[in-house]
């Protein structure tokens, strides 16, 4: 049972814990079944609203310290279909001012399918003989009000096998927005969303229909292989040639210029000379060239070989270290240079080396 993913149906009744940055979440939660048995839902959630129908899908795990727990990896909020599951439905918290009188009189005069048609048609409403102007108005704010846009988000990228986490992120950047701003570009999500690269973007642009050729991925793929290049190599640009190289090597066409004079014009790549930068390192290496040229500075004063030294068998004593060749000539370009830039990985030294600075 711990290993199996199932679907389960209930309603929330107690959250114990939400993490509002996250989205996680650990709630109680009554099941509907014979026994309406109690359990402790955990998981990254949307804002839940208590009292409600959801289905839950996840695994029944064993906590260490809470013990058995049902695991959430998707949850939606089903529509009931049946007329007294209706009633109760449209009599609940979601829509203030409707009692069950008034819910038997919309599925009376709408039928059982009422509530994918006031969500569809909701003008529909006019056809309700019996209801005031309040009721209808919370009848359809009700049915149109879908958690600031996750039960649409969720629909929308049904295809996708997106985490809850990564639906969570989307949903928070770009609230009821998502679904018109990711069917207008899904790539965006790798500047604008955290936690995005180009390999969860492409998966859920292409199951929207995105095709492998067009433009907004080639674009996407390009910015892609720039913040990659600059990763791997250290720097903080990658040169024109070799960048066209690497994605002439994977796209196989000649849209490289038209894909970078994209990613140009929107700002996602720079360009001086053969240099390409991506957006970030170029304007960290403008901030940092500014301040570096706006530093007061002051002289050093000469500093000779023996005072150098004994200095530093001073320190070696004192400190119970020996410092290396490449260390001590770091210590004597400190007093020769403006400015020094130390690098190595961990282990290499650095924090020594500070220490005789």
């Amino acid at each position: 049972m711990a290993d199996e993913t199932v679907t389960i149906q209930g309603r929330f009744t107690y959250i114990l814990f939400r993490a509002d940055n996250t989205g996680y979440t650990v709630a109680r939660f009554t099941m509907h079944d014979a026994k309406e048995t109690r359990i402790t839902i955990a998981g990254i959630l949307p804002d839940l609203e208590l009292g409600m129908l959801y289905e839950v899908e996840g695994k029944y795990v064993n906590h260490p310290k809470y013990g058995m727990q049902f695991q959430a990896v998707s949850l939606t909020m089903p529509l009931p279909n049946e007329r007294e599951g209706i009633i109760r439905y449209l009599s609940g918290v979601r829509f203030p001012g409707i009692g069950r009188t008034a819910a038997g009189k919309i599925v009376d005069a709408l039928g059982d399918e009422c509530l994918e048609l006031i969500r569809n048609e909701p003008d529909c409403v006019q056809r309700i003989s019996g209801l005031s102007e309040k009721q209808k108005t919370s009848l359809v704010n009700g049915m149109q009000r879908e958690d600031e846009g996750m039960e649409a988000l969720i629909r929308f990228l049904n295809t996708a096998s997106l985490s809850m986490r990564n639906i969570v992120r989307l949903n928070q950047t770009y609230g009821k927005e998502a679904v018109e701003k990711l069917r207008e570009n899904p790539y965006r999500v790798m500047e604008e969303c955290d936690g995005f690269g180009f390999e969860t973007a492409d998966k859920m642009a292409l199951s929207i229909g995105i095709t492998p050729d067009d433009p907004r991925r080639k674009k996407a793929y390009l910015i892609h292989l720039a913040a990659k290049a600059v990763m791997n190599t250290g720097n903080s640009y990658v040169s024109e040639s070799a960048l066209e190289h690497a994605y002439e090597r994977d796209i196989r066409d000649e849209s490289f210029a038209e894909a970078l004079q994209a990613a140009i014009s929107c700002g996602s790549l720079f360009r001086e000379e053969d240099r390409i930068y991506p957006s970030r390192q170029y304007a960290s290496e403008i901030t940092i060239a500014r301040f570096l040229q706006s530093y007061p500075y002051n002289s050093l004063e000469p500093v000779s070989e023996q005072d150098l030294s004994e200095h530093l068998n001073a320190i070696q004593e004192t400190e119970e270290i020996r410092y290396d060749e490449t260390q001590i000539e770091a210590v004597k370009a400190f007093f020769d240079n403006d400015i020094l830039i130390i690098t190595g990985g961990p282990g290499t030294g650095k924090t020594t080396l500070v220490k005789a600075l």
